[in-house]
C-alpha cells in the first residue's frame, strides 16, 4: 500500500481543490499533496450503516495502511478513526431515537452496529445514558 501525503494544519476547505476517485488533489508550491483527510470523513459520512466498516476496511478503500490512517487522522482531527465513526452512528441513531418509533434494535441495525448489544453500551460510553432513556 502506498503512503499518501496528509497536509497537517490546514482545512481541505481552503484550498483550491480538484476531486479525483478517491483522493483530494491540491496544488500546492508547485507539489501535488494529496489530502485525505476529508475524504476520509466523506466516506465515513457516507457509508456508516455498514456494519463491516472499520479501521482496516477504511484503510484498504484508500490504499493505506491502517496504522497510518489511525496516526494522521489522530493528529489531524483529535480522535481516532473509530471513534469518530462511532459518533457519526450515533448522531444518526439519536436523530432515529427522536423522530420516530423504530425499536432500539432495529436503530442499531440501521446505523451499522453488529447488536443492540454493541449499540447501547458505545451509546451510554458516549452519551451517558441508555438508548432508550435518552430524551
Amino acid at each position: 500500500m502506498m503512503q499518501g501525503l496528509w497536509l497537517s494544519g490546514h482545512h481541505p476547505s481552503n484550498l483550491n481543490i480538484v476531486k479525483t476517485n478517491a483522493e483530494v488533489v491540491a496544488p500546492v508550491s508547485g507539489k501535488t499533496i494529496i489530502i485525505l483527510g476529508k475524504n476520509i470523513c466523506q466516506y465515513i459520512d457516507n457509508n456508516y450503516f455498514d456494519v463491516n466498516m472499520n479501521l482496516n476496511t477504511i484503510a484498504e478503500h484508500f490504499d493505506i495502511t491502517p496504522a497510518y490512517l489511525s496516526k494522521k487522522f489522530k493528529n489531524e482531527y483529535g480522535k481516532s478513526v473509530i471513534d469518530y465513526l462511532y459518533e457519526i452512528r450515533i448522531n444518526h441513531a439519536i436523530q432515529k431515537l427522536q423522530n420516530t418509533n423504530m425499536k432500539i434494535s432495529d436503530i442499531a441495525a440501521i446505523t451499522g452496529f453488529s447488536s443492540s448489544n454493541a449499540f447501547i453500551r458505545i451509546f451510554k460510553k458516549m452519551k451517558g445514558t441508555t438508548p432508550g432513556k435518552y430524551n
